[in-house]
């Protein structure tokens, strides 16, 4: 019921294009640093990311360490498709 309510409402649209933005401003970013510097849920940021990635308008590519958990993410960057 959430998820359809955010898609309902728009929410989860404007989410998803911020996020993307944020993605092509900063590369190689994993979803806890889109979360932390977005300053949205870490739940919300992974909704969008895979938004973003099942549209092929991201990807992941490799794996980084996170600056927010220290912990070994995958690495999100902007799909040629989404430049």
């Amino acid at each position: 019921e959430a998820y359809a309510g955010i898609n309902k409402d728009g929410t989860a649209r404007t989410q998803r294009g911020r996020v993307l933005i944020f993605i092509r401003l900063e590369p190689y970013v994993s979803r806890a640093e889109i979360a932390n510097y977005m300053g949205i849920g870490i739940n919300a940021a992974c909704g969008r990311v895979k938004e973003l990635l099942d549209s092929g308008l991201i990807i992941e590519d490799g794996r980084k360490q996170c600056r927010v958990t220290g912990h070994t993410a995958y690495a999100l960057k902007p799909s040629k498709e989404s430049l």
